[in-house]
């Protein structure tokens, strides 16, 4: 395989971009820094940073905030197709990294052509 995304979720956000075997770093070699990312959202007036939706404390927070309980993000995560509480809670999360996977993979098509085609709303 020479050509993938590294998707990194802890503390905070972080992508890999390889190309052609290669690691692409981008023209100012911040290709992969994605925490400090904005989506806009109309429900709230100054969109949060990537990093404030889907890091795990964030994660962890709404999961508690939606069930009373305390729990790790990846358990909230992992639960979250068999639970609705935890679906909702997690949704914001799985949708950001969605549209964030989607628009590094554009963007870092070879020869210009995106890797990945827009599937439309998650």
């Amino acid at each position: 395989m020479r050509d993938f995304a590294f998707l990194a979720l802890g503390t905070g956000v972080g992508v890999g971009i390889f190309v052609g075997g290669a690691l692409h770093r981008g023209a100012h070699f911040a290709a992969g820094e994605a925490g400090d990312l904005m989506f806009p959202d109309p429900e709230r007036k100054e969109p949060p940073k990537l990093g404030e939706v889907v890091g795990k404390r964030a994660i962890a927070a709404e999961v508690k905030k939606a069930t009373g309980k305390k729990m790790s993000a990846a358990d909230g995560l992992a639960g979250a197709p068999h639970n609705p509480k935890l679906e909702r809670a997690t949704q914001d999360a799985v949708e950001h990294v969605a549209t964030l996977v989607i628009a590094r993979l554009r963007a870092a098509g070879p020869g210009g052509e995106p890797v990945a085609r827009d599937p439309g709303p998650v």
